[in-house]
């Protein structure tokens, strides 16, 4: 299935599991165009309008685009009405384990000065274990669309926590190639990070 409409999120994605996200158990999520999957389907409207401007790092609470129960990666103005693809499956590994591989494939930034820049990222939920991954493989930055702001990171139901990366956050004009971030969890509530690999990078302040 797909979502390929500029601001949108997708229909309710239904896993074939449960999935532990800051002291809570999800089954549903919504995956948006601009790179987020969050778990909030209350409020959050399944095929509805996707935020994309932001301009501050997580936590935040209050504003609607900084989605909470949400995973970023890389969360920022995209658009996949021009070209490129959003789409998921559920997938079984030779483990017997599912699961939910969300991707945005060469999709253009918004803005018709960057349209010829393009994203190419993967979140990946995994059963049992409840590691996400998070890859880029080329993220290109556009000052013209929401200031060039992204961000790659996870927030928790209340706006209270939140875990990212230094070198991947709002207010900064970065780019990443063939990168790639596992979070995991103890006991659901406490994460942390692990930048496992990162070909190459370059940000600006």
């Amino acid at each position: 299935m797909s979502v390929n409409i500029d601001d949108r999120w997708s229909p309710v994605v239904n896993l074939p599991f449960d999935f532990c996200f800051y002291g809570n158990t999800y089954n549903q999520c919504l995956i948006g165009s601009n790179g987020i999957i969050t778990f909030d389907l209350i409020g959050n409207t399944p095929e509805g309008y996707c935020g994309y401007s932001f301009a501050d790092n997580i936590p935040q609470a209050g504003l609607s685009s900084l989605v909470e129960n949400s995973i970023f990666g890389a969360f920022h103005d995209i658009d996949p009405g021009i070209s490129g693809e959003v789409g998921w499956e559920l997938i079984t590994l030779n483990s017997g384990c599912r699961a939910l591989v969300a991707s945005w494939n060469d999709v253009p930034m918004f803005s018709s000065t960057c349209n010829s820049q393009l994203y190419t990222g993967m979140i990946v939920l995994y059963e049992n274990t409840n590691v996400i991954e998070v890859y880029l493989e080329e993220k290109n930055s556009c000052t013209t669309s929401n200031g060039g702001n992204a961000i790659v990171g996870i927030l928790a139901f209340c706006s209270c926590w939140s875990l990212y990366n230094n070198s991947c956050m709002a207010r900064r004009f970065w780019n990443f190639w063939t990168s790639y971030w596992n979070f995991r969890h103890y006991n659901c509530l406490s994460w942390r990070y692990f930048n496992i690999y990162s070909r190459n990078y370059l940000y600006f302040m």
